[in-house]
């Protein structure tokens, strides 16, 4: 998958150390916000909100499955195998 950025800047805020962490977590093992959160030793807020910037970006998506005995859960996991980024100057 390739994506592509008008400003090198734009590339710069939407893909951090730390937001690369959750692509490469998510891959590793797709879960559910609150595991990836306790993999990757974050606070669960912040790897909430990555994970919706990476979801808008369409470098991660969401599906729902059942969670025996409570309900239904929402896994994370990488929309594709590799990734990409492209800023151009």
């Amino acid at each position: 998958m390739r994506l592509m950025f008008e400003d090198p800047a734009d590339l710069i805020r939407a893909v951090t150390t730390e937001r690369i962490r959750v692509i490469l977590a998510a891959r590793l093992k797709p879960g559910p916000v609150s595991d990836l959160a306790l993999f990757l030793k974050r606070d669960l807020s912040a790897v909430k909100r990555d994970v919706k910037i990476l979801t808008t970006m369409g470098l991660l998506t969401l599906h729902e499955e059942a969670n025996p005995g409570h309900g239904r859960r929402k896994i994370v996991q990488p929309l594709a195998e590799k990734y990409e980024l492209v800023a151009t100057i």
